[in-house]
Order: C-alpha cells, then sequence, then structure tokens
C-alpha cells in the first residue's frame, strides 16, 4: 500500500458535513453565529469543515475554520494560515489515529501562503515515513519536522530565505494525543475539573509551548548556541530604547506592540518574533531551528476538548477564553465561529486590521458529552 493511499482525506470534500447559513442573501458557510460576524470579515475566504469519526471506542465530533484576515492597506492579501484534519491517518497501523494541523505562513508577499501550503502537505507524509521506521511517534514527529524544513528549502529555494510557517501538528489515538509544535500556535486540552464549590469546568492543559523571544530557554538556546545572534525589541535594535533584558510579559497589550526580536547583532534582519519555525532559510542561522517540542498526554474520560489555534486567536483570547468558548457549545463548528469572530473583532479594535485566524476544535465522547453543566 502506497503511503499516499492515507492521504484521501484531502479529497473527500463530500463526506464532510458542511453547515450553511445565509448572509448578504448569499450563501456561505460557517456556524450559527456567522450572521453576527465583523462587517470587514470576508465570508467567501474562509476554509470550512465538520465531521464526525470513531476511534476505537472514542468518538471525535470536529470542525475547523481558517479565515482570511483583513489587511486595510493591502487589498490582494490572501490567507497565509492553512490547515487539514485527515481521518484515517496511517491506515496500514493496528491502531487506528487521526491527524489534525494548523500552519501559519509567514513572509513576503505570496510566499508565506506558498510555505503554509507546502507544509501542510508535507509534513504528514514525512511524519508516515517516519513511523514506518518503527520510531517512537515523539522521535517521527521530530525526524518529519526537521525533514519537512529540509524539503522546503530545497524546492522553494530563495522563497524561503524571508519566508516560513510554523507548525502545530497532532495524532490522536484511542487513548492518547501527541502535540508537535514548532511556532507560535497553540494547542490545548479541555478537561474537565471542579471548582472548590462543585462548579464544572473546562480546565485548559497546554498542549504546546510558544516558541517566541520571551522564553527564557529559547533566549538561553540562541544566545549559547548561536553567539552572532541578539535579542531586541525593534526599538532596541533601532536605538530607539535602552537595551535590556527584561521584555515584560507576553500577554501586555503594551508589551505586544514591539516584542523581543532575533536579529543578527548589529544588523536589521532577520527580526523573527518566533524562534523556531519551518523555512525562514537565513533566520535558521540564527538559531531559528525547525525541531520540535512534542507533548504526549493519556487521555482520560474527563477530557472532553481538545483545540489547535493560530496565533490570530491566542493573540488576544487566553486558554481560560478558548475552552470557556468551547463549553458554551454543544456544537464544534460553533465554537469554531465564536472563537473566530470574537479574536477578529478584538484585533480589529486593537490595531484597525485582523491577522489571519484558524480555530480546530475537537468534542471527545466516550460515555458522555461535552456537556459541563
Amino acid at each position: 500500500m502506497s503511503i499516499f493511499d492515507c492521504m484521501t482525506c484531502y479529497d473527500t470534500v463530500a463526506q464532510w458535513t458542511r453547515a450553511e447559513v445565509l448572509w448578504d442573501d448569499e450563501l456561505h458557510l460557517g456556524g450559527k453565529s456567522v450572521s453576527q460576524g465583523h462587517p470587514l470579515m470576508d465570508l467567501g475566504a474562509r476554509d470550512v469543515a465538520q465531521n464526525t469519526l470513531t476511534i476505537g471506542n472514542l468518538t471525535v465530533r470536529y470542525a475547523y475554520i481558517s479565515q482570511k484576515g483583513y489587511y486595510p492597506t493591502k487589498p490582494d492579501h490572501e490567507n497565509q494560515d492553512t490547515c487539514c484534519v485527515l481521518e484515517k491517518f496511517d491506515r496500514g497501523s493496528d491502531h487506528a489515529k487521526m491527524f489534525a494541523g494548523v500552519f501559519d505562513g509567514h513572509g513576503r508577499f505570496y510566499e508565506g501562503q506558498l510555505c503554509s501550503k507546502r507544509v501542510k502537505e508535507t509534513l504528514p507524509l514525512k511524519l508516515l515515513e517516519a513511523m514506518k521506521q518503527k520510531r517512537t511517534l515523539k522521535s517521527a514527529f521530530v525526524s518529519a519536522f526537521e525533514a519537512t524544513n529540509r524539503s522546503l528549502i530545497r524546492e522553494l529555494g530563495p522563497k524561503t530565505n524571508e519566508s516560513g510557517s510554523s507548525a502545530l501538528a497532532m495524532v490522536v489515538t484511542e487513548t492518547n494525543v501527541t502535540v508537535s509544535n514548532c511556532g507560535d500556535s497553540r494547542g490545548l486540552l479541555g478537561r474537565r475539573t471542579k471548582t472548590i464549590d462543585g462548579d464544572l469546568y473546562l480546565q485548559p492543559i497546554e498542549l504546546s509551548k510558544d516558541h517566541k523571544p520571551f522564553r527564557k530557554d529559547e533566549i538561553e538556546r540562541l544566545l549559547t548556541n548561536f553567539p552572532s545572534t541578539e535579542i531586541l525589541t525593534f526599538g532596541m535594535q533601532c536605538g530607539e530604547a535602552f537595551i535590556s533584558d527584561d521584555f515584560g510579559q507576553q500577554d501586555d497589550p503594551a508589551v505586544q506592540t514591539d516584542p523581543p526580536r532575533v536579529w543578527f547583532k548589529g544588523k536589521g534582519y532577520p527580526g523573527c518574533v518566533y524562534t523556531r519555525s519551518i523555512g525562514d532559510a537565513i533566520a535558521k542561522q540564527a538559531g531559528v531551528i525547525a525541531t520540535p517540542e512534542v507533548i504526549s498526554i493519556n487521555l482520560s474520560p474527563q477530557d472532553k476538548v481538545i483545540t489547535l489555534c493560530s496565533d490570530g486567536i491566542t493573540e488576544f483570547l487566553s486558554n481560560a477564553d478558548v475552552m470557556n468558548i468551547c463549553a458554551d457549545h454543544d456544537d464544534p463548528l460553533d465554537a469554531c465561529e465564536e472563537l473566530v469572530q470574537t479574536a477578529f473583532k478584538m484585533y480589529h479594535q486593537e490595531d484597525g486590521r485582523s491577522d489571519d485566524i484558524t480555530a480546530i476544535v475537537l468534542y471527545l465522547e466516550r460515555n458522555a458529552g461535552i456537556e459541563i453543566s
């Protein structure tokens, strides 16, 4: 059997159950709150999917929305985010698996979009190849990410000099979720938990850690292994602010306007706000590696939700915000819609624009649904 047999999910659009809603007398796809969306959101520039599948005795109801952002000075902007769900991943195995991933492209015009799409197409294949070598899933993910990076740079050449993509990928089995991350998208697990007062809520458990120059361990890795690298805000690099290694808190809105970046010492590039990525060939020399961090968690009956979100959502919504929105809905597509709509509105209110936004939401069911009240 060819490994390409496992990729048929890309072409089985007909089996997806899609919700249809009316917007300005035209038919669009999305959750039930789509009609309340921001008027600047282009509902014709989004990817939407929804379905239900069974993995052993685990039922997974999933949906995703990948929405083009809004850039008033870039009317030709195209969505640089992309995502996928492969329902029958590794079909030759004795154990059923699903694969899901969010890929957030960045860089020069059209190149970021090209990079994220190529990573989406390549990474699952590289992962299958590594898994067939009887590697552990963790080591297979590491091998696949690094192989995807080499393939991207080799095939796209100079287009990857200043462009690339984050990659947040996940494999779910009947009993386990394993998430591999390179970049600043974020995975969360929602575990049904009781407060001290006996109320139920979804406790967010991080399935990934953002790769940004706020992290002390990432700063140490960069400065120790790449002596020609420095970490500065744009203001510091331009001489407009005092140089300091105190960059503040990542979730501080004042800090977000000028976050720390990765530079070559004394040079005005590459200026990356992330410390790991796929592609970005020049930044690789400054320590922006493609090696992922992998987190694996055995699923319990209390684990009810998994989300994979691009930073277009996590820039403004906390982990608790994400889980509270998921807990408010029984339909994963409705949860995706509210996540996307809320982030878009907050982004536009803050910046007068919006980043591209992607959310994948999975509801996990064994003997009970997601009800937490």
